[in-house]
């Protein structure tokens, strides 16, 4: 019973998405021309040499569309979706159904990307197809198993973290401007813009100890082959434990937003 509340939810979701199509094929379009201007800059940088900190132009292509991909899967609209919930009075509603606020939220926001994340994926295949000569084929089954996992852990830190962000709608009556900043950030420190490497060393020695070392850039260096199986099983290793950390603190302080929540009738 509990798996098919959910599952009926999660087909609300996809459905409410189809309206948007030519929406969504318009984001798409801007993606795909987005991309491969970034991979002309690389071009023109690569005229001048054949190495940039240890990426060839072959690998720095491949760097970009795997970013987009993971991007495309990880995506997120958890913020905006909570910020909805508290300020225009849906959030009461929620809670007095019999639903977990979190799985539910999670549930209806995984739907939700789906055909936007689908139609980037067809995106950046098409990109890959047409610079073939200068994509890297990682052959190696290990490899793509411990990626495919670090992509899941990936799904899960972004949603942890935008779902940390979105709580603070309950102290402030617009978070836009968080939510601007936190993406941008997530795309330095993730290394969507460009490797880690390229930033000053003592900028990626920080970003290190943080969960962001260990998202996109992450499962990137393991399908490019630039960490050893060892190094990226260890790598996995960290991600679980920031999962745990994050899952944590977004449990803590849902309980405080609760409670201000109830307190200040909002």
């Amino acid at each position: 019973m509990e798996i098919k509340k959910y599952w009926v939810l999660a087909k609300l979701s996809f459905q409410q998405q189809l309206i948007y199509r030519g929406n969504i094929l318009m984001y798409r379009f801007g993606e795909f021309a987005s991309t491969l201007i970034l991979i002309l800059i690389w071009v023109v940088v690569y005229t001048q040499r054949d190495m940039l900190e240890g990426y060839t132009l072959a690998e720095m292509i491949t760097y970009s569309a795997g970013i987009g991909i993971i991007d495309a899967l990880s995506r997120t609209w958890i913020s905006d979706s909570i910020e909805r919930d508290v300020h225009k009075g849906r959030l009461s509603s929620l809670l007095l159904k019999p639903l977990n606020y979190f799985r539910y939220r999670f549930i209806f926001d995984f739907s939700r990307k789906q055909i936007s994340s689908w139609f980037s994926i067809l995106t950046y295949f098409v990109i890959i197809l047409i610079l073939r000569r200068y994509f890297v084929l990682n052959v190696d089954i290990v490899r793509w198993a411990l990626f495919f996992v670090s992509v899941i852990g990936v799904v899960l830190l972004r949603f942890l973290l935008s779902f940390f962000i979105g709580l603070l709608s309950f102290w402030f009556i617009q978070i836009g401007g968080f939510v601007y900043t936190f993406g941008v950030l997530l795309r330095i420190m993730t290394g969507s813009y460009m490797p880690l490497e390229l930033f000053p060393k003592l900028f990626g020695r920080v970003v290190g100890f943080l969960p962001f070392a260990y998202m996109q850039y992450f499962s990137m260096q393991i399908y490019l082959g630039k960490i050893s199986v060892l190094e990226a099983a260890k790598g996995l290793g960290t991600q679980l434990f920031w999962m745990v950390v994050l899952f944590c603190l977004v449990k803590l302080v849902w309980k405080k937003a609760l409670r201000r929540y109830e307190s200040v009738g909002m």
